[in-house]
């Protein structure tokens, strides 16, 4: 059966929802920031529990659920595992919030246009 364009836009907001709801925790959102302050080529695991101050079971609970939205990556596996911040879906969760932006007054909204030019560093090849 086809999806209607209703269906889709309910599933980009169920989406959306998931990722935003991911990052109210306060220890998800400072896993996040860490891993877009790192660029591309991530964190490994120790160094983002020791920014975050945070023991390895709790830390993995939060990398989990980020991950599950799709705001993060891991690369590797073990003690040599690192994230990263999907940069990909970070500007695709952007640029959602503000694709109707101002609606007719354009003008009126700055972020449209940085949004536009908004370039996120390319994914590092693994």
């Amino acid at each position: 059966m086809p999806s209607t364009s209703r269906d889709l836009e309910s599933m980009r907001i169920a989406a959306a929802t998931h990722a935003f709801s991911a990052l109210t925790d306060v220890h998800r959102l400072r896993i996040f920031r860490a891993l877009v302050r790192a660029g591309p080529s991530g964190l490994p695991t120790r160094h983002i529990a020791d920014l975050i101050a945070l023991e390895p079971a709790d830390l993995e609970t939060h990398l989990t659920g980020l991950r599950e939205v799709g705001m993060i990556f891991a690369r590797g596996e073990g003690p040599d595992q690192a994230f990263a911040a999907n940069f990909e879906g970070t500007r695709e969760l952007i640029s959602f919030l503000i694709e109707d932006c101002c609606g007719d007054h354009e003008q009126l909204c700055a972020l449209l246009d940085i949004a536009k030019s908004f370039r996120l560093p390319p994914p590092r090849a693994s």
